[in-house]
């Protein structure tokens, strides 16, 4: 540790210039629609809500351009924006599933067809006329088992399960904290989010990392 003298702000005319300004300002009555505590952690939380709202604003203006909602669309706009904990601990490839599908950019039949990689939108595990998030989350045949264990975890933590009048379940569920984990669990039995064969793909990929993680591990020993 090193101590250093350094020289107060006595006798320095630009210092004692600028004590006097703050001792004017500090002196004012504050304005109407101004925060009297100002650490630096509560400015910056400030900042960063402005910016979340700015972003949401802009959202918004990009993805509809003032026209009515549209239920179905390649994606959708949730109240949240943040990263949430629970799926932060869990593996990479079932954590940017449940991402894309919060956001609307999960990889379905009819966004493949949207973006022209697909010259169908039939659902590949059911043969439904279109797949969507909402088709797979909710009405794919091919997953109904893993839907009632889906619903019943629900239930049992008492959040309402989706119903056929309800406008934007998806959204709802994914912006309750509680639903999270039940969710997780959902996409981790099913194969929703993901191309057919895709699974095979993730596992050797998770295989490769693994093995990367032990060869680096016998090389630091």
């Amino acid at each position: 540790m090193t101590l250093q003298w350094v020289p107060s702000h006595i006798g320095i005319e630009g210092n004692e210039r600028a004590d006097k300004t703050a001792k004017e300002v500090a002196s004012k009555p504050i304005l109407p629609g101004i925060d009297r505590y100002s650490s630096l952690s509560y400015i910056t939380r400030q900042i960063k809500a402005h910016k979340r709202l700015e972003t949401r604003e802009w959202l918004y203006r990009a993805t509809y351009k003032g026209k009515p909602k549209k239920r179905n669309r390649a994606y959708s706009l949730t109240e949240s924006l943040e990263l949430d904990p629970q799926v932060s601990l869990i593996r990479k490839p079932l954590a940017k599933r449940f991402y894309q599908l919060k956001i609307g950019h999960a990889i379905t039949a009819s966004y493949l067809y949207q973006i022209k990689r697909s010259d169908t939108q039939k659902c590949w595990w059911c043969n439904a006329a279109m797949q969507d998030i909402n088709h797979l989350l909710f009405d794919c045949r091919k997953w109904r088992p893993q839907r009632r264990g889906f619903y019943k975890d629900l239930r049992r933590l008492g959040i309402p399960s989706p119903r056929k009048s309800e406008e934007r379940p998806k959204n709802r569920l994914f912006n309750t904290p509680r639903a999270v984990k039940p969710i997780l669990e959902f996409i981790n039995n099913t194969q929703i989010g993901r191309r057919l064969g895709e699974e095979e793909e993730e596992m050797r990929e998770i295989d490769r990392l693994d093995r990367w993680d032990l060869d680096r591990l016998e090389r630091e020993e």
